[in-house]
């Protein structure tokens, strides 16, 4: 690993596949958020690279990236919430089956069927039946 060491020009910290934290996407929300911004970092904590990433964005080099980045976040965001929706259906109608099976099962023990055919039908247990 090559480690930035004293590096800091942005464009010089790219080129040579430094090891780093990519800023440029929180770089991208600043400059779209209307607002006042203190950035204060001790020293030897990157304030010239922030800088100088910034200098990079306004010219144009780091733009295409963070809105990458910015484009890749929201799909995956965007994946996550349908995924959770189909997660959310498939539990659904689990339990849709299970209340149609339940009032199924009531019905047929209302007309005096007996449990043990009831749960070869419908694949309920004894106990679930006995809820009934």
């Amino acid at each position: 690993m090559n480690y930035p060491i004293g590096i800091q020009d942005f464009a010089k910290l790219r080129e040579n596949d430094f090891v780093y934290v990519d800023k440029t996407a929180l770089v991208y929300e600043l400059t779209r958020n209307d607002g006042v911004y203190f950035l204060s970092r001790p020293r030897r904590f990157g304030k010239s690279l922030l800088v100088s990433t910034i200098k990079y964005y306004f010219e144009g080099r780091a733009e295409g990236r963070a809105e990458g980045l910015a484009e890749g976040r929201e799909k995956g965001l965007a994946e996550g919430r349908e995924e959770g929706r189909a997660e959310g259906r498939e539990e659904g109608r689990a339990q849709g089956r299970s209340e149609a099976l339940a009032g199924m099962a009531r019905k047929m023990r209302q007309s005096g069927m007996e449990d043990s055919l009831i749960m070869q039908l419908t694949g309920l247990t004894a106990d679930e039946i006995a809820r009934l």
